[in-house]
C-alpha cells in the first residue's frame, strides 16, 4: 500500500509535464502553479556501528579453508563425536580393534578456487580439547606438528574434481575408537612459494558435509565405515548440529578501527546506519530520491585488496524493540530487497560512495520509528565467498567525512477547484 500510495503521488505530479509545471490544458486537475523539488542533506544519527560474524559460527553453506599471505588465514574444524565402533563381515558384527586404512573426505564445490595456480598441501590436525574449542584463540595453538594426523599435496587441477581424498593415520583414529573418544579434526592449507589456495569444502549445512571413512581390512569384501559429522557439545541439539562442522579465523589483518564502519571480510562484518528525518519529509512529502552519502577509507590489509566486492542496501526486519546490534544485523532483508541496487567497491580505494535507499525511506511513512527503524543495513553480497572488506568513516569521524542522506521530495500540495 505505501508503495502504491507513492507511485500515485508521483504519477498525479507527472500526469502535467516532465518539468513538475501545471499548465492550461488540465486546469482542474493540475492548477497554473510551480509543484517544487526540495532537496536537503541530512547528519545520521548517533548510533551507526558495525558488527562482525557473519554467517554465525555453524550457519555457513560451506567450509573456507584458505591462506591469502600475511593478510588473512582461515581454518575448518570438523567434529566426529561419534564414530563407528563394528564393522560387517559375513553378516556379523565385530568391534574394530585395528584399521587398514582412513581417510577424511571433503566434498568440493564447484569451481572450488579458481585463483589457485600451484600446487598446495592439505593437514589435518587432532584440535580436541577440553577447553572452549568454539574460539579460535583457542583452537589455533593445537594446530602444530605433535598433532598432525594427516597431510597430502595436491594440484590445481584436483579441485576440478568433486572431492579430496586426505590419508590420516590409522592408529591416532584407532586408539579413539577404542577408547570411545571423539574425533576432532582441523583442517589447513599450506601454500607453495608465494601462492594464495582456498578450499571451499561442503558442511552440514550445505547438504553433503566432509566425511570421515575407514576399512577395518584391505579385503574390498568388508563395507568401508563411513561417518558424518557430529557434535555433542552442546546440550540444545539445532545448537550442536550447527557445531558439527564451522570455519575458524587464524589470522586477519584487516581489524577496522572504532571510527570506522566496515562491510564484509571473513568474518563478515555489517554496517547500521541510522537516521532522524523529519516527519514533514516521510509522512507529507512525497520522497523522489534518498541516497546515503559514505566516504570510504582505503583498506589495504583487505584480503584480495585487488578484487572489488558487491555492497548493497538492505531493510531491518525488526522492530526497535530489538537492541542488540548483532540479533539486530541477522533480521535484514536480502540482497536487492525493495528494488536497492548494490555498488561494486574496491577495498583499497577511497572518496564518497552513493547508496539509493527511496524504496526503503517510502516505506516510513505513516509508520512509528519503534515499528520500522529508521535504519539501513549495509552488507557484501557473497559474504564468505569474497574475502575482501571495505571501510566507510563513521559518524565518530570528523564532520567532513561522516555519513550523510540527501533526500530530494515533494512537499504536499492542496489541489482542489479555486
Amino acid at each position: 500500500m505505501v508503495f502504491a500510495l507513492a507511485a500515485l503521488a508521483v504519477a498525479a505530479i507527472a500526469g502535467c509535464t516532465d518539468k513538475l509545471n501545471g499548465g492550461a490544458t488540465c486546469a482542474t486537475l493540475c492548477p497554473e502553479q510551480v509543484v517544487p523539488l526540495r532537496d536537503t542533506v541530512l547528519d545520521v544519527a548517533p548510533g551507526d556501528t558495525s558488527v562482525s560474524g557473519f554467517p554465525s559460527i555453524g550457519t555457513e553453506n560451506f567450509i573456507l579453508v584458505a591462506k591469502f599471505g600475511d593478510t588473512l588465514e582461515t581454518r575448518g574444524i570438523i567434529r566426529f563425536d561419534s564414530l563407528g565402533q563394528e564393522f560387517i563381515h559375513n553378516g556379523t558384527d565385530s568391534a574394530i580393534t585395528s584399521l587398514d586404512s582412513v581417510r577424511l573426505v571433503l566434498e568440493l564445490l564447484p569451481d572450488s578456487n579458481p585463483h589457485t595456480t600451484a600446487p598446495f598441501t592439505v593437514n589435518v590436525y587432532d584440535v580436541d580439547t577440553t577447553a572452549a574449542d568454539t574460539v579460535a584463540a583457542g583452537l589455533v595453538p593445537l594446530f602444530r606438528p605433535s598433532r598432525l594426523v594427516g597431510s597430502a599435496t595436491y594440484s590445481p587441477a584436483d579441485l576440478a574434481g568433486d572431492s579430496l581424498l586426505v590419508p590420516l593415520d590409522p592408529d591416532s583414529i584407532v586408539a579413539k575408537i577404542k577408547a570411545s573418544a571423539r574425533v576432532r579434526l582441523g583442517v589447513a592449507i599450506q601454500p607453495t612459494g608465494n601462492a594464495t589456495p582456498v578450499l571451499r569444502f561442503t558442511s552440514t549445512e550445505g547438504g553433503s558435509p566432509a566425511h570421515l571413512e575407514y576399512r577395518v581390512t584391505a579385503d574390498t569384501s568388508v563395507a568401508t565405515v563411513n561417518n558424518v559429522p557430529l557434535s555433542s557439545g552442546a546440550n540444545v541439539p539445532f545448537i550442536a548440529g550447527s557445531l558439527s562442522d564451522y570455519t575458524i579465523v587464524a589470522h586477519n589483518a584487516s581489524v577496522p578501527n572504532p571510527a570506522l564502519l566496515a562491510v564484509g571480510g571473513v568474518p563478515g562484518s555489517r554496517a547500521m546506519v541510522r537516521f532522524s528525518v523529519p516527519s514533514y519529509i516521510v509522512d507529507s512529502s512525497t520522497v523522489v530520491r534518498a541516497t546515503v552519502l559514505l566516504t570510504q577509507d582505503p583498506n589495504r590489509a583487505s584480503a584480495r585488496a585487488g578484487d572489488s566486492i558487491s555492497v548493497s542496501p538492505v531493510p531491518v526486519l525488526v522492530s526497535s524493540l530489538v537492541t542488540d546490534p548483532h540479533t539486530l544485523f541477522n533480521f535484514v532483508g536480502s540482497t536487492g530487497a525493495l528494488g536497492m541496487g548494490s555498488n561494486r567497491i574496491l577495498p583499497t580505494d577511497s572518496g564518497v560512495r552513493f547508496f539509493e535507499i527511496a524504496p526503503l525511506v517510502r516505506t516510513w511513512k505513516g509508520i512509528a520509528d519503534s515499528l520500522n527503524p529508521r535504519v539501513v543495513i549495509l552488507r557484501a553480497d557473497s559474504e564468505l565467498v569474497s574475502p575482501g572488506q571495505a571501510l566507510f568513516f563513521s559518524s565518530k569521524a570528523s564532520a567532513d567525512v561522516r555519513p550523510k542522506l540527501r533526500i530530494t521530495f515533494v512537499p504536499r500540495s492542496n489541489y482542489g477547484l479555486p
